[in-house]
């Protein structure tokens, strides 16, 4: 194996790049998970002492929070030990916020913090034998720290100066097993400077002191071969890298999950970047090799077996850890910041691989990632709940810090754990399935996926960053059979050109009411974005299919049903098109008819001029036979199809839907307005005043909503906590399918084709299938007339 992965000769320069590139990205990976591990418990302070914590507006002020508090503590400490915790914790903070490229303006450098730390190590003479240990323990670990900081600031000569210390100096210290983290830092600062072959005398140095103590704890032997292989996969030497991965992580899986280190997440951090190591090498290993028969098969074996289980492992274990530590609810934390960026590095890799598992594996990432969703932002809102479910939520945050303190003991966690769940379900009970996936994400099964999609085409995209910060977007696509496709995608011309517009032109998503429905724009964004498979599908033309689009950030006011897959042909014409904020929050039922009665709001303009902001409400009026009235007619309860006239109803939208009991004895809320504003602020203007998403969150909503409203159907994606907006808000209050506009929308056209939805809701028709129905009546006139409505569905 060795031969054919070295091959004679001097290999191609390109190879060389790959496999150094490769061996620093691991190490990159490392650095910010370790990094991230120490600030977690910063943080983790700050979370202790002020429970508003858990939902800071930035990553900066959590961090901020962080080092406030720990500067104080450090201020009223008398113990040298104690201001050395603090100021190394301090340190954790800064360096992590500058190494996700966000550095806190107020923060002391790390340098310093480090230098301090170690002159307090030095600043008292030792009274004990023990006090001596301490010292030196302290130094160390100060020392270790410090040197990983210089590497990761490019200073790699200072670091190694830090680094090479005599073995001596770690027996009979207790810290034995710290000497192998400095080779392995020592290594990785060789691998930076492009010496990866001066590794070799390092590991022969180490292997001797491992030969030679008797009291040092072998498990950490398992640094020293991660970063021995990292070293010998920049050189070139891939399969003994393998070999070497390999055995690091088998000694530190003997010692951790279900071993006797299942609480130590520092274990299970470890164990994870060593997995992706172990899964980067066979990567290389398939992409640097010569093209031979032999080195394809053997790539082929190992590449596609071996590193997809190995992936999927990593997947698992992170999966894992989200649960136990807690980070989706914390969804600003170190933790969970680092977390998204790792599966940001496990989509590339699942995509470089291109296997069916693999595949598999890009679909629960993409879902996974959207679970931390709107989390934070609903428990930053939960005043604005109706009292029950603010209740629940109460309970719920309550419910999960008691999993910090149970952490060591399983019987205890797996008691918080399940009061948790229980919570939870009550929550879905109470109100809605979405809600309670928001509140408390959790993870699927690829099996109950397929069982929600219930017979559907399902279209995921997925936009994360990878460890180095940069953007990365990908796409899944997953057929009622089973089969599911993954892979990276760019945005092409087209794409670019709706979205963003040039240096001479407007993005045309601003400028909608000049888009032709036959424009060259939807051809274009069709094969951008559509993956060719699915094309195929869609052009067959032997029947409609149902696909639920699972769009992320800018993706979310794209109007899909113009988009064109087989000549002119919309994609309205071959799909019942659907949006899910999240694929996981699907319920696996179709929504059910819209059959009894309905809540329609409208907001008209006057006959006499006044009025402006109102809209042409004329056709609406009609459909629903609503009393004549100039301007805004009063809130009715009508029925479907049973000859009766429409019931007024007292008071506003909000005050109507206050009352659960009344609001859940509509079918159906069509409601008229001006759409405005993002996220929680977005709105709607009504004749009685503003209602936005913060507010739609308390009310109580029916199964089904036509929402005639510029923007609103626009969800936000914030970092870290997406998607949110006036959807999000009526699906989390128990709306099953929301009608709504993406972008600014024609008053007439939407009014006629509002009319026509409501025609067909009489005659039993679901909402979605009635929206495309109306879309097709007018696909061939300029799609700002019927385009740009979505359904969205959970």
């Amino acid at each position: 194996m060795a031969s054919a992965s070295e091959g004679p000769g001097p290999r191609a320069g390109h190879a060389d790049r790959v496999l150094r590139e490769a061996a620093k990205r691991a190490i990159l990976r490392d650095d910010l998970l370790h990094l991230a591990l120490e600030a977690e418990t910063a943080v983790g302070i700050v979370n202790r002492k002020d429970l508003r914590a858990v939902h800071p507006r930035t990553d900066c002020t959590l961090f901020e929070r962080a080092l406030g508090l720990l500067t104080d503590a450090d201020d009223q400490a008398d113990e040298w030990t104690s201001r050395c915790r603090y100021r190394m914790q301090s340190a954790a903070v800064t360096g992590f916020s500058e190494l996700m490229g966000e550095p806190i303006a107020a923060a002391g450098t790390t340098e310093r913090l480090f230098a301090t730390a170690h002159e307090l190590t030095h600043g008292h003479p030792p009274d004990s034998w023990d006090t001596l240990m301490s010292d030196l323990v302290a130094e160390l670990e100060i020392g270790l720290r410090r040197a990983r900081d210089l590497r990761i600031r490019r200073r790699h000569q200072e670091a190694e100066e830090l680094l090479h210390r005599p073995s001596t100096d770690f027996y009979g210290t207790g810290a034995e097993a710290d000497y192998a983290e400095y080779q392995f830092q020592r290594i990785c600062a060789l691998i930076a400077q492009d010496r990866p072959a001066e590794a070799s005398a390092i590991d022969d140095e180490a292997h001797s002191y491992w030969q030679n103590s008797a009291t040092v704890i072998e498990s950490s032997l398992h640094r020293l071969h991660h970063g021995v292989g990292l070293a010998l996969l920049a050189e070139g030497r891939i399969a003994e890298a393998i070999t070497r991965l390999d055995e690091g992580r088998e000694l530190l899986r003997a010692d951790t999950i279900r071993g006797t280190r299942r609480a130590d997440l520092a274990h299970e951090v470890k164990l994870l970047s060593l997995l992706l190591s172990s899964v980067s090498a066979r990567l290389a290993l398939g992409s640097a090799l010569p093209s031979t028969p032999a080195n394809v098969a053997l790539a082929r074996a190992d590449v596609r077996n071996v590193a997809g289980q190995l992936l999927a492992q990593a997947v698992d274990l992170l999966s894992s850890l989200r649960v136990r530590w807690r980070v989706v609810a914390r969804t600003r934390s170190p933790l969970s910041v680092a977390f998204r960026r790792i599966y940001g590095e496990i989509a590339l890799m699942a995509a470089e691989l291109g296997t069916a598992d693999a595949a598999h594996l890009g679909l629960v990432v993409a879902t996974t990632v959207k679970q931390t969703g709107f989390a934070l932002l609903l428990r930053e809102q939960r005043s604005l709940m109706v009292p029950s479910v603010r209740d629940l939520v109460e309970r719920i945050v309550l419910a999960e810090y008691d999993l910090d303190s149970a952490r060591a003991g399983e019987s205890s966690f797996s008691d918080a754990l399940a009061k948790v769940s229980n919570l939870r379900n009550a929550l879905l009970d109470e109100l809605s399935p979405l809600l309670a996936n928001l509140i408390i994400p959790q993870d699927r099964t690829l099996t109950q996926l397929f069982r929600a999609l219930n017979g559907r085409h399902a279209l995921d995209y997925l936009q994360v960053d990878d460890v180095h910060g940069k953007t990365h977007w990908f796409r899944s696509v997953a057929d009622p059979s089973g089969s599911v496709s993954f892979d990276e995608m760019e945005f092409g011309p087209y794409c670019r050109q709706f979205l963003h517009g040039s240096d001479d032109e407007q993005a045309l998503s601003l400028t909608m009411t000049e888009v032709r429905a036959d424009d060259p724009i939807w051809t274009g964004l069709a094969t951008e974005l559509l993956p060719r498979s699915l094309r195929r599908t869609l052009g067959a033309r032997d029947k409609v299919i149902e696909l639920v689009i699972s769009p992320h950030d800018e993706l979310g006011y794209l109007p899909w049903a113009a988009l064109h897959v087989n000549g002119a042909q919309p994609l309205v014409t071959a799909a019942v098109i659907t949006q899910t904020p999240m694929l996981e929050c699907l319920t696996g039922h179709f929504p059910t008819q819209v059959s009894d009665s309905a809540l329609v709001c409208l907001t008209g303009r006057s006959s006499n001029g006044s009025g402006l902001e109102g809209l042409d409400i004329t056709a609406e009026s009609r459909v629903w036979e609503l009393p004549d009235h100039d301007g805004s007619p009063p809130i009715y309860r009508c029925l479907f199809g049973a000859g009766e006239d429409p019931v007024e109803l007292a008071g506003s939208l909000p005050e109507i839907l206050g009352d659960a009991d009344l609001a859940r004895s509509f079918d159906l809320a069509h409601v008229a307005g001006h759409g405005k504003g993002s996220g929680l602020a977005q709105a709607v203007r009504l004749a009685s005043g503003s209602l936005t998403a913060g507010r739609a969150l308390s009310l109580t909503w029916p199964r089904a909503v036509m929402l005639r409203a510029c923007h609103v159907g626009k969800t936000t994606d914030l970092q870290a906590a997406e998607p949110y907006g006036m959807v999000m808000a009526l699906l989390a209050g128990g709306a099953r399918t929301v009608l709504a506009g993406l972008l600014q929308i024609s008053d007439p056209g939407t009014a006629e084709i509002f009319a026509s939805i409501v025609a067909r809701l009489a005659a039993g028709t679901r909402l979605e299938q009635a929206l495309r129905e109306a879309q097709l009546e007018h696909r061939e006139e300029n799609v700002y007339r019927w385009g740009l409505l979505g359904a969205y569905v959970i």
